[in-house]
This record gives C-alpha cells, structure tokens and sequence, in this order.
C-alpha cells in the first residue's frame, strides 16, 4: 500500500508539472495562460481524486472541498490589496487557478519514497498543507532575482553607480534603448521629463510598460545627447513561474521558510 501510494504522488506530481511547464511556456510567449489547460488538465486530475477519495472517505472530500474554497478566498484577497492598494499586480488570474489545481490535486503533504529516498527531503512541515508550503517557497524563489540582480549590476556597472542609485541595483538593469522593443517582459524602471532646463529622470516604482511612441522618444533624447544609450529596466517575470518552481521544491525539498526559521531560532 506505501508503495501504491508513493507511486501515485509521484504520477501526480509529474502529471501537474507537464500542464504547469506548458502554462510557463504559454506565459512567457504570450502573458497568458489558456484556459485549455485546466481544461485539459481536470479529468486527469479527478482520477487522482478519486483514486485518494476511495481509501479516505469522507475526510479526503471534506479536506479538499474546504481547502480550494480558503485558498480561491485568499488568492483574491491577495489578488485585491496588491492591485488596489499596493498598486502591483503580484497574483493573477492564472497564478489563482494554478494554486487551486495543486490543493485539489494535492490538498496535504505526504511523503513519498522514490529509489529508497523519502521525499520531501527536510520532512513535512508543522502544517501539513501542500499549497501553502508551495505559495511561500514560490515567494522566496520570486525574491531571489533581486540579490541576482545586485550581483549582476556590481559587477556590470560598478560601486560607484550603486552609490547613486542603490535601489536600481536590486530592482533592475541597464539595457540598451534599442533593444527594448525585443524585451517582452519587461518595464522603464525610470522615465524622462524634459523642459527649459534639460532632460530629469523620474523613478518610477511600478514600472512603465514600454510602447513605440517611449521607446522612440528615448531613441531622440539619446540621439541628442541628453541621455545615455542605455536605461534601466525592470524585469515582470510571471508569477506562474515560481508557482511552478514552488511545487517542485515542495514536493522534493519540503517548506523552505519553515526549515529556515527552525535552524534560525534554534
């Protein structure tokens, strides 16, 4: 019996990781995810279901049920202060019907054993609740880019660069102003206003999405002389894609904020 079920977590988990690989791609191709894969992806997801329902009735059912009903209720609330009053989008659309499959397809944690391994590696986290540990590793994936970032600007641009604008080091990147219109995921992470007195560029925390008309306007003031050839911009990486990086690191790894803050304090 462990071993049937070791067999069906890891059959689970590699059945998610397809359709959320393809919704990475579709993502980062075309900043969306279709809704064809959910589509696609229910029916193999109710087997499972249903294969968990039989040995664990009516706990599996009631679990289930009221964990994609807190987390669907969380996501938009999530989905709702950083849209209206943090002023940046963190959740999507997709990114809440992504967290809603994983806790229906893997509402709790279990451990599974794989060639005399048992993952996850660092154990079941105190609160054994699959999406939950998948959402926070997600967060500190997400997070990473910004000391990857810090790294890349000390080394491209130099100290003294970073003394005039240490908050550009950790949020973004030079570029060149001709290439822009080839970076699809991307935003100004400052502007220009000109007048009587020059050219002044304006940070801008949110990011400025990137037209023609901008980019051509940039191309002029560089032309001119009135500022560098190149500009800094701020990557707007989906975050489908530490939701996915997320499930993998749950399952195989286990709850990497839990296991930081238990070697902290201890």
């Amino acid at each position: 019996m462990v071993i049937m079920m070791s067999l069906v977590e890891v059959l689970a988990l590699v059945y998610c990781t397809i359709f959320l690989l393809y919704g990475c791609y579709t993502d980062l191709k075309t900043r969306r995810v279709p809704n064809r894969v959910w589509i696609y992806m229910l029916p193999g997801g109710a087997a499972f279901f249903l294969f968990r329902l039989s040995s664990n009735f009516p706990e599996h059912l009631i679990v289930t049920l009221v964990l994609v009903a807190v987390v669907y209720l969380l996501a938009e609330i999530i989905f709702y202060i950083s849209q209206t009053i943090l002023k940046f989008k963190l959740m999507g659309g997709a990114d809440i019907k992504a967290l809603m499959m994983i806790t229906f397809l893997f509402p709790t944690f279990h451990e599974f054993t794989v060639a005399g391994q048992v993952f996850p590696l660092l154990g079941l986290p105190p609160v054994p609740i699959f999406v939950l540990t998948v959402f926070n590793n997600a967060v500190i994936l997400n997070g990473i880019i910004f000391p990857i970032l810090f790294i890349r600007n000390i080394l491209h641009s130099g100290v003294r660069e970073f003394l005039h604008h240490p908050h550009y080091f950790f949020l973004g990147y030079k570029t060149d102003i001709q290439s822009l219109k080839h970076k699809r995921h991307v935003k100004l992470l400052e502007y220009y206003t000109e007048d009587e007195n020059g050219v002044k560029p304006i940070f801008s925390k949110n990011g400025i999405e990137i037209t023609e008309k901008l980019q051509s306007n940039l191309l002029r003031l560089s032309k001119k002389g009135l500022i560098e050839n190149e500009i800094w911009v701020t990557p707007v990486l989906p975050f489908f894609i530490p939701i996915t990086l997320g499930l993998l690191t749950a399952a195989l790894i286990g709850d990497i904020l839990f296991w930081t803050v238990q070697h902290v304090m201890t």
